[in-house]
């Protein structure tokens, strides 16, 4: 449910980002290679991994402390 309350980039990266599980059932350098293939952006992958993490603990954490 906490996906619906992300940004349409992070939306974005979260379709791409399980595309890419597809060709590769882990997180190794090439998964996220694979990620930036899917989005046509070298390098983004990582960035918006780091960004997802950050904003899903935030939300988990307004979750627990309502």
């Amino acid at each position: 449910v906490w996906l619906l309350l992300l940004d349409e980039p992070l939306v974005d990266y979260v379709v791409c980002h399980e595309l890419a599980h597809l060709t590769h059932l882990n997180h190794s350098a090439q998964f996220y290679a694979e990620v930036d293939r899917i989005m046509g952006i070298p390098g983004e992958a990582v960035r918006r991994d780091r960004e997802l993490n950050r904003v899903s603990r935030s939300l988990a954490a307004l979750g627990r402390y309502r």
